[in-house]
């Protein structure tokens, strides 16, 4: 009788699930790196490499010169100004007089 007597399938078909098989399992096996694994070395490799000092700054390490708005700050000054001044002259807000107008 040919074939895998104890299970009745052919040979072929018993080399390609024997392989299937094992090559589901070789990788997860040798592969397989536990999260105590790593935090352990983490750990060791913290302890061994010497830690940065902080850097520190103080009021003498700060420039003297001007103060400096961040980017965009001019332009909405500038918007408020220019609200400002239409209001004075008495210039209608576009979106005032549209609520006005649905009124």
């Amino acid at each position: 009788m040919s074939g895998g007597a104890a299970t009745g399938l052919p040979p072929a078909l018993l080399v390609s699930l024997a392989f299937f098989l094992f090559s589901i399992v070789t990788p997860g096996v040798v592969c397989a790196q536990g999260l105590g694994d790593a935090a352990g070395r983490e750990r060791t490799r913290r302890k061994t490499a010497p830690a940065a000092p902080a850097k520190v700054f103080t009021n003498d390490d700060l420039s003297e010169g001007e103060d400096v708005e961040p980017e965009g700050e001019e332009s909405a000054d500038a918007e408020d100004d220019e609200a400002l001044e239409l209001a004075k002259v008495g210039a209608a807000d576009p979106l005032r007089a549209e609520l006005d107008r649905e009124r």
